[in-house]
């Protein structure tokens, strides 16, 4: 039974559970940041250090960062990106942008993003169609959604809710690291974005038991993310909407995507196809300049660091 799970997991899927866990996007973070050898990422993110082995050891196994030694003796190692790494690039810029906007940034350090093409300075990061260049919305996508996705998550971890971290050093992914970084809320999300409203669409989507998927609901109405209302009095039934401030996070999770199907998609079969309803093309998302319009990437962008004013 498990096998067959297993053959029928998307590659969404498998992204989620290769990056959506809040130890692994800390470590993200600091890597974005420059961060490389292992003291260095337990200070940055206040993590202990058997949590900071331990998932630093998944990433190089999965294949997003990799060891260089810098020391013989003893043997000391600095941890940097491969290509698969650097081709999240597109997920950590949505995620910076999510957080810049959405999230409290008192007494947090201020990123700035310039755009090597155009020379500007100041930037943001937009989610545009690479084949007509427009902007991407949720409402502008179609969702084809294949048989087997129903039975996608089966087979994959199961993680418990990351609490009581030392979050003090975290200074980008702050909140973002509280959704993504528990896969089974990133699931509903991803789910309420394919349409998904009620608990047994929910549950049947997703395959989360019930009293997790009770208790990931209840998480998101509480970080305003879903939104309950009646819609049935006899009795009581609810469906569970999605705000705007989740709606922001679709780019996030269309890069995701991407990044699946890059790296995972040989092996495991895509649930979901997405068709750019401006231009009736297969959905291919890309980072574009706010200022210019052109494609961003890891090699054009660069960005600023400002500390907070104390």
């Amino acid at each position: 039974m498990s096998e067959t799970k297993q053959d029928t997991t998307g590659a969404i899927e498998r992204a989620i559970d290769a990056l959506c866990d809040t130890p692994t996007l800390l470590l993200l973070e600091g890597a974005w940041l420059g961060v490389k050898r292992f003291d260095e990422f337990q200070q940055k993110t206040g993590l202990m250090k058997a949590m900071v082995s331990s998932r630093l050891k998944k990433m190089v196994e999965i294949g997003v960062l990799y060891k260089s030694a810098y020391c013989q003796k003893p043997p000391r190692y600095e941890y940097l990106f491969t290509e698969m790494g650097l081709d999240l690039f597109p997920v950590a810029m949505m995620m910076l942008d999510w957080e810049q906007t959405w999230s409290d940034q008192e007494g947090r350090i201020q990123v700035s993003l310039s755009h090597s093409v155009c020379k500007a300075g100041n930037v943001k990061p937009v989610c545009s169609c690479a084949e007509c260049n427009t902007e991407v919305r949720i409402q502008d996508v179609e969702h084809i959604i294949h048989a087997e996705s129903g039975a996608a998550i089966g087979g994959y971890s199961k993680r418990r809710r990351q609490a009581g971290l030392d979050r003090k050093s975290t200074v980008l992914f702050d909140e973002i690291s509280e959704i993504f970084g528990d896969r089974w809320l990133s699931l509903l999300i991803r789910a309420a974005f394919l349409g998904s409203k009620r608990y047994d669409t929910f549950l049947e989507m997703t395959g989360i038991s019930s009293n997790i998927l009770v208790s990931r609901l209840n998480l998101g109405i509480e970080k305003g993310l879903f939104v309950k209302r009646a819609y049935q009095s006899n009795p009581e039934r609810f469906e569970y909407l999605l705000t705007e401030k989740t709606y922001a996070l679709y780019p996030i999770l269309l890069f995701l995507v991407k990044w699946g199907d890059c790296w995972f998609g040989e092996s495991a079969k895509n649930s979901v196809e997405l068709v750019h309803k401006a231009c009736s093309e297969k959905l291919a998302p890309q980072i574009s300049c706010s200022h210019c319009g052109k494609e961003m990437t890891v090699f054009n962008t660069s960005f600023k660091v400002a500390e907070p004013k104390s």
